[in-house]
């Protein structure tokens, strides 16, 4: 965890310089630990700052970022995108108070 608490550190830091809402954790390659980065980091922010957090899996392929948050799939960002529901009926709580999650959603 000490890392991701660097991490924190680090976009904290950067966010003196220039405003900081967004962050993305992606990688060219499956299987290199975006949905651990992004579970580990979305809890740190909530535990460390006490900020609210939405954290959202945009790996339609194959997400993964739902089952690393003990969450239901559900639906989620590609039924949003295809105007099928709101933003407000695909978030799902996360473990944790704050933290939030827009699961995948179906893959079709």
């Amino acid at each position: 965890m000490e890392e991701f608490r660097t991490l924190r550190s680090r976009l904290y830091q950067a966010r003196e310089k220039h405003p900081l809402s967004k962050v993305l954790v992606t990688s060219p390659l499956p299987k290199e630990g975006k949905s651990f980065v992004t579970a580990n980091l979305g809890q740190v922010l909530v535990r460390q700052q006490g900020k609210r957090v939405l954290l959202i899996d945009a790996d339609l392929r194959n997400p993964h970022l739902h089952s690393t948050l003990g969450a239901e799939s559900g639906p989620g960002l590609s039924e949003f995108l295809k105007g099928e529901m709101d933003e407000f009926t695909i978030i799902q709580s996360g473990p944790m108070e704050n933290l939030f999650l827009i699961p995948a959603g179906t893959r079709n």
